[in-house]
């Protein structure tokens, strides 16, 4: 062989062989691409060990292989599956599996395969905890490297796995909120039953730290534990305490709380305890409808009715009896949609009356209707209520039908008897002089004229034909029926009624009530009957004045039973005032209608002679004395029961007084003694009282 031919062997063979190393093959075609040359991506996914995966997110969020927090620390395993013949033309023995993260190869997870590998289809490779970064997301392949071929290295698909080991709601959870329980009392009324999920009690929590899809919620109530259904609506958790649960613990004050649990397994702190009061384990689930005697007792068409509705104290609605309703728990009563009461239970055993108030039932009348005559219908429902939490309530309830129709309308004012949307009546007196609701002396003795208006104060309605209008003034004095009839309506004025003297008299003095009703019939059942305003009269009559128009006369007790022929004569001696400051005492009767405000004056008129000399057959003519009269002497009225007494100085009746020494004024005379009383309804003078003043003897100490 020439030296050319040999070293042109050397050069065709050198580069391609060498002994030392292990003789490579060439990969089949189908494994080469136009694009990436002899690499070829294999599509089998590795897989973690289902006791180091958490559970996958809830769909339709893809899987995303999170850790569980339990697997932080150690060693995990990994699963590379082997591709089948056609993608490599099979795998052998001494190839090598490795795995790449985050983008970096981990030579120190490369492992050559052996033969059970390949009878497996798979291999395990250990991936410690130091080589697969810290908390976050991160991204995996393998790769096959085919170390007894041509050294070709063939990647597996990027895929994600997450490390979680922050608890969620860290520093705090949010608290929990109970719509359902507004007041803090959990009843059968807070719990939710949508015909999907099992009856629960709806907590809700606006968010926390953390929060993610899969998160388990765990509820306590008084540390009792129980894994809940929860929903994110975008706006926070809703949260299912089931009614089951609830009941379990039984009722009372119940602490509620919860903690949160993700799917890697982290656990968060307990959240603040809501406490809240539960009365549901023990609820009365089976409430009879209550009854409407006053509606049920009704020939047909039944109806309820203004009489009906303001009943005195109230409209009866009758709760049955029920051995589920303890002493002392109270009755709501659901009018509508009105509440009425509490009433208490005073003994279960026997049915309980509750009271509604005519305001209520106005309400729901109003709130149903056109306010027109046309009953409007009503569904009476109760519930009972224990310490203030809801015991129980009725699922059926007790339909009625209601017309409150009405002259004056719907009552403006339902808390009193009168609808004020009637107006009031108007009195003139026979006096023309009297201002309106007011009578005199002089019209006292008239008849006067009360008025009836036509509209109402609204002005939204009117009297109606057939209405019937009854007057009453004061306690008894009425005026009426009078019926509203077609020349009325034709009118469309108020309308004047006579209230006879007679009436007014009876009635006597002071502030008279004038009040009417009108009366309406009502296509079904009825007739109701608005009661107007209160209209005040006030009346000056002659009983109204000092004594009902009559004084008795004045007394002097001193003065008395001194004349032995004639027991009524008074005789007042100087030895009935001995001194010049001496007094005596002049009684006033009490007398009708008397009172500390009275005007009050004494008026003693002297005249000369005796009485009984002037004041009897023959008689003898009378002198007037002016010189001696005593006039206007004001009196103090300090009781309105009692009589009033009055001193006079003894020595000015006597005529002692000021000259004790002038015997000109030491003479027998007599004196006309009368008072006279002014109130606001007038003035009265009492009928005379003669006093004989007997001064002949002089004074006793002159």
């Amino acid at each position: 062989m020439s030296k050319v031919g040999k070293t042109a062997r050397r050069k065709l063979f050198a580069p391609i062989f060498d002994p030392r190393t292990a003789r490579r093959r060439t990969p089949p075609a189908t494994l080469r691409s136009p694009a990436s040359g002899p690499l070829v991506d294999l599509t089998g996914e590795l897989t973690f060990a289902p006791a180091d995966l958490a559970k996958p997110p809830p769909a339709p969020l893809p899987p995303d292989n999170l850790l569980l927090a339990v697997a932080n620390g150690r060693e995990i395993m990994v699963r590379i599956p082997l591709p089948p013949p056609e993608e490599l033309g099979g795998v052998r023995v001494r190839d090598t599996v490795m795995l790449e993260i985050d983008g970096v190869e981990l030579l120190s997870t490369a492992k050559e395969l052996v033969a059970a590998d390949i009878t497996n289809g798979y291999k395990e490779i250990p991936l410690p905890d130091a080589d697969r970064g810290g908390e976050g997301r991160h991204s995996i392949r393998y790769a096959i490297l085919l170390t007894s071929g041509d050294g070709s290295r063939h990647p597996g698909p990027n895929q994600p796995y997450v490390i979680d080991l922050t608890r969620p709601g860290d520093p705090s959870l949010a608290d929990l909120e109970f719509p359902g329980a507004p007041d803090g009392f959990v009843t059968l009324d807070s719990i939710i039953d949508d015909g999907t999920n099992e009856p629960y009690l709806l907590a809700t929590v606006d968010g926390y730290a953390g929060l993610a899809p899969g998160d388990e919620i765990i509820g306590y109530i008084d540390g009792n534990e129980e894994t809940l259904h929860s929903t994110n609506d975008g706006n926070g958790l809703n949260i299912h305490f089931t009614q089951a649960f609830i009941e379990s613990q039984g009722d009372g004050d119940k602490e509620f709380s919860y903690e949160v649990e993700d799917r890697a397994g982290n656990r968060s702190i307990r959240s603040r305890g809501k406490l809240l009061k539960v009365l549901v384990k023990d609820a009365i689930r089976n409430l009879a409808p209550p009854s409407v005697p006053s509606y049920d007792d009704d020939a047909d068409p039944k109806v309820i009715d203004e009489d009906d509705a303001r009943a005195i104290g109230g409209l009866q609605v009758i709760i049955p009896a029920n051995p589920g309703i303890l002493p002392g728990d109270d009755i709501i009563v659901m009018w509508g949609d009105a509440d009425v009461g509490p009433t208490a239970v005073p003994d279960p055993t026997v049915v309980t009356p509750v009271s509604v108030r005519y305001a209520a039932i106005l309400d729901a009348w109003v709130e149903g209707g056109n306010e027109d005559d046309t009953p409007v219908p009503v569904t009476v429902h109760y519930r009972v209520e224990r310490g203030g939490i809801v015991a129980g309530r009725t699922a059926t309830g007790a339909d009625v039908e209601v017309n409150l129709y009405q002259a004056g309308g719907a009552d403006p004012d339902p808390e009193t008897p009168e609808n004020e949307n009637l107006g009031a009546p108007a009195l003139q007196s026979g006096d023309a002089n009297d201002p309106p609701n007011t009578i005199s002396l002089t019209g006292f003795e008239l008849d006067a004229t009360v008025t009836i208006p036509w509209e109402t104060v609204d002005a939204s309605g009117t009297l109606l034909l057939d209405d019937v209008i009854d007057v009453q003034y004061d306690a008894s004095g009425t005026i009426g029926p009078r019926i509203v009839d077609q020349d009325d309506v034709d009118a469309a004025v108020p309308i004047a009624l006579t209230l006879p003297t007679a009436t007014i008299q009876a009635a006597g003095s002071g502030s008279k009530a004038l009040r009417y009703t009108v009366t309406r019939q009502l296509q079904q059942n009825g007739p109701n009957v608005a009661r107007s305003p209160t209209q005040a009269v006030e009346v000056v009559g002659a009983d109204g004045l000092p004594g009902g128009g009559t004084l008795a006369p004045i007394r002097v007790p001193v003065a008395a039973g001194l004349d032995p022929i004639d027991p009524d004569r008074l005789i007042l001696a100087p030895r009935h005032a001995p001194a010049p400051t001496d007094t005596v005492d002049f009684v006033i009767p009490h007398y009708a209608n008397q009172d500390t405000a009275d005007t009050v004056v004494i008026n003693v008129v002297a005249y000369d002679l005796f009485g009984y000399e002037v004041h009897t057959p023959p008689g003898l003519p009378e002198d007037p004395m002016p010189d001696r009269d005593m006039l206007n002497i004001p009196v103090t009225i300090v009781s309105t029961v009692a009589d009033t007494v009055v001193p006079i100085n003894g020595y000015d009746l006597l005529g002692f007084n000021p000259d004790p020494d002038d015997q000109s004024k030491w003479t027998a005379i007599h004196a006309h003694v009368t008072y006279k009383v002014t109130n606001t309804a007038g003035t009265v003078e009492s009928t005379d009282q003669v006093l004989d003043i007997d001064g002949r003897a002089g004074p006793v100490n002159p």
